[in-house]
């Protein structure tokens, strides 16, 4: 566990974390999604939405792909300039907010909201014995919120992503 004086001291704490958490899906996960995307595509046939059909094939291919594809792991780094995640480095100055989300029996999260229109929200897990010491980095510099679950948050956590 790391104590804050050594926190101080180092002024940067690193980790290592997969992109997302996987979960392992039983073949019946990948039929139940399957049968929804056919009867679906049989609606839209009927509407004669081809469109829609043409969606609803290619997002299902796209989900049991990535539903299979386990994630890369990342190198995350957050220091006294901003935070790091892989290559790629975010000055404290590009957040707006950021939020910490505790999930018991799983890894938790931070949640940072960036100051642009498109695509702000950046979410990075994070273990809760490193938390701490993130967490007092952070505050000061990034204002701390709490953070409110969107509909598509609760169907991605639904659907298992």
């Amino acid at each position: 566990m790391i104590n804050y004086m050594e926190i101080q001291r180092r002024k940067e704490i690193t980790w290592r974390a997969p992109e997302h958490e996987h979960i392992e899906r039983e073949p019946r996960w990948f039929f139940g999604l399957g049968l929804v995307a056919l009867l679906l595509v049989i609606f839209a046939i009927w509407q004669k939405s081809f469109f829609f059909a043409f969606f609803i094939v290619l997002s299902t291919i796209l989900m049991m792909f990535f539903a299979r594809n386990k994630p890369e792991h990342v190198n995350f780094k957050i220091d006294e300039k901003g935070l790091t995640i892989g290559n790629r480095f975010y000055g404290f100055r590009d957040f707006e907010e950021f939020a910490y989300r505790d999930f018991p029996g799983r890894r938790d999260e931070l949640v940072f909201k960036r100051k642009i229109f498109f695509n702000p929200i950046i979410k990075i897990p994070i273990d809760e014995r490193i938390a701490g010491g993130v967490l007092e980095m952070l505050r000061g510099k990034v204002k701390e919120v709490e953070h409110e679950e969107t509909l598509m948050e609760l169907f991605s956590d639904w659907l298992g992503f």
